[in-house]
């Protein structure tokens, strides 16, 4: 029974696109991470980034190092509070997007961009009329929009 229940698993998580990777196989074991800069009026995104990027990276195995072959630079380009709907002329839920251009240099002159790079995922939240709960509620929306669009990028450095 024990041996049917690791099949259909093994089974699963391989037919559903996953698979296992070991850390020898990343394409490059170091990065730095260089320069995140923010050329929207939205405070403080691009030090959220370099801690959500800095964060998925370790996850995936890479060594974080100031002197690596390769390293990552981002600039964010656009930071949007979408309002998606309104009720008795409030508005009463929002979307975060957020997109940047982001290059990855290394050895013999490989570069990587990614221009106009937008968080996967429609982050959004429901606030009432009270200013400090739609200020509360953007910002953890803003961390989560980040962390989403940090495992995009680690995502295609892996497997560009």
């Amino acid at each position: 029974m024990k041996k049917v229940s690791i099949l259909i698993i093994v089974s699963l998580l391989f037919s559903c696109g996953y698979s296992i990777r070991k850390v020898s196989e990343l394409p490059y074991r170091e990065i730095e991470i260089g320069t995140v800069q923010n050329r929207t009026f939205e405070p403080d995104i691009e030090d959220i980034l370099e801690i959500k990027l800095t964060d998925e990276l370790s996850k995936q195995g890479f060594l974080i190092k100031n002197t690596a072959a390769h390293r990552i630079t981002g600039t964010i380009t656009n930071f949007d509070l979408k309002v998606v709907s309104e009720k008795d002329q409030f508005s009463r839920e929002y979307e975060v997007v957020i997109m940047a251009d982001i290059v990855l240099t290394g050895p013999d002159g490989f570069e990587l961009k990614l221009i106009n790079v937008r968080s996967p995922f429609i982050e959004s939240f429901t606030a009432e009329t009270d200013i400090n709960s739609i200020i509360s509620f953007k910002e953890l929306a803003t961390e989560r929009a980040l962390g989403s669009f940090a495992n995009r990028i680690v995502s295609e450095v892996i497997y560009k």
